[in-house]
């Protein structure tokens, strides 16, 4: 489980001190998997937070003989995928209007290059894309997820990638297969 996992135990049992510790362990890995599916810092802050009551709210249902880093990726995803699924349905064509951005490292992209870019898509296409490329979620996974159809899935996933090359042409190089 790690090295913090007496922090863990502690934290299960209501301990102000080893929540804290927790939360400063682990505030960093839960911002950067949240502003995959936020198009703001501030809003992935927030959404972080929100994680984070999540976290100590159902601490108590971690079975600390299992891994905790894969169990919290997924509380993290889903207080994400709970703020952008009314977003997600009301406005599945809005995304941010394109303008000329230079990118510094012309022949490979960074991370903040690559968030920068999933925040050009619209939220149906970005959410598909982050769980079927980051989260390896299946189709059938982002289907009941999100209340959509696999088709729809299937689809978002080719529009994503297709805006993505079109916006980047070296971003195809990274992208995941589908299998």
């Amino acid at each position: 489980m790690g090295y913090d996992s007496s922090d863990l135990l502690a934290a299960q049992k209501g301990d102000a001190n080893a929540q804290r510790r927790v939360f400063d362990r682990w505030y960093a890995y839960a911002y950067t998997v949240m502003i995959h599916y936020v198009p703001s810092r501030m809003e992935a802050e927030e959404l972080t937070m929100d994680a984070f009551v999540r976290l100590f709210k159902k601490l108590d249902r971690y079975n600390p003989t299992y891994a905790f880093r894969p169990w919290f990726r997924r509380l993290i995803v889903n207080v994400a995928l709970e703020s952008l699924r009314g977003r997600m349905r009301e406005r599945s064509t809005d995304c941010l209007p394109l303008r000329t951005v230079t990118n510094e490292a012309e022949h490979k992209l960074e991370r903040e290059d690559i968030i920068n870019l999933l925040n050009y898509l619209p939220v149906s296409y970005r959410l598909v894309f982050n769980l079927f490329v980051l989260e390896e979620y299946t189709h059938r996974e982002i289907a009941e997820e999100l209340g959509i159809s696999i088709g729809t899935s299937k689809a978002n996933l080719f529009m994503a990638r297709t805006r993505l090359r079109k916006l980047h042409p070296h971003f195809h190089a990274i992208i995941k297969p589908e299998l």
